[in-house]
């Protein structure tokens, strides 16, 4: 329903915006939860990101993240038990985004978009102590653009990654791509 509303409003879109290739990175803070576990775990990770603009609203990309820290977690830690250390092995996914500009003004473009997509995430050790673990699905995020200079893009989203199995994974991200 997102992407018929933007298709339907691609008039007000930055020109030339279609046919477009970006690549960029984001900062994340993931929030991983899962059933059965004591405790849900935060990690950092760094989300690379490649796409192509097939209108001037629509673009199709791919993601590819890695955990940049690992998130501790105990079960009641004693003296006897070490810690339990959860990392996002990796993170792959590929995404349909929308693009509605709400605010032109010169050079700087304003956008709220929406992404729907197929995302892939391994673990190194999930929360329940199994050594690691895989997961997939439907994934889904909104968030904001700012197109400030020559090609370069801010951005800050929220994505809901994964809900499969048990394991869920979301995060919130700022970055930057550069259009070329």
């Amino acid at each position: 329903m997102l992407l018929a509303l933007v298709a339907a409003t691609s008039a007000s879109a930055e020109p030339g915006r279609q046919g477009t290739l970006y690549s960029g990175g984001q900062l994340a803070l993931l929030l991983i939860s899962e059933d059965g576990a004591e405790r849900d775990a935060e990690s950092a990770a760094l989300t690379y990101r490649l796409g192509a603009y097939v209108t001037s609203n629509v673009a199709v990309e791919a993601r590819f993240g890695v955990s940049l820290a690992s998130a501790g977690l105990g079960r009641d830690r004693t003296e006897d038990t070490a810690e339990l250390d959860v990392d996002l092995d990796r993170l792959f996914g590929v995404y349909v985004t929308g693009h509605l500009p709400v605010l032109v003004s010169g050079r700087n473009v304003v956008t709220v978009f929406g992404t729907v997509g197929y995302t892939d995430v391994r673990m190194d050790a999930s929360l329940r102590g199994i050594p690691s673990e895989r997961s997939n699905g439907v994934s889904f995020g909104i968030g904001a653009e700012l197109a400030s200079y020559d090609g370069f893009l801010l951005n800050v989203e929220y994505m809901h990654y994964i809900d499969n199995d048990g394991l869920k994974v979301s995060g919130v991200a700022v970055g930057g791509v550069y259009a070329f």
